[in-house]
């Protein structure tokens, strides 16, 4: 699931509101399809699995930004640049 919005009373903040307002709000949520393959092995974009690469291009969308790197564990050769362009 990705949190796309927050909904207090009729209206929707697409950012993180205040805390104030944080605490009676209603998280809404997009849910993706996701895998179950693992990612660990994948060194390039198109070695992630459909799924992954998915909802790369969906949090792109909604941050509003193309990913330079992408990281699939805690080693350094697990962290490779992501040309996300070829997603389309």
């Amino acid at each position: 699931k990705i949190c796309t919005g927050y909904k207090v009373g009729a209206e929707i903040y697409t950012t993180v509101p205040p805390l104030r307002v944080l605490r009676k709000a209603e998280p809404i949520f997009e849910t993706m399809p996701g895998w179950r393959t693992p990612t660990t092995g994948a060194r390039s974009l198109g070695q992630l699995p459909p799924g992954a690469r998915a909802d790369v291009k969906r949090l792109e969308e909604l941050v509003g930004i193309q990913f330079r790197i992408i990281s699939v564990g805690p080693e350094r050769s697990a962290t490779f640049a992501a040309n996300t362009a070829l997603l389309g």
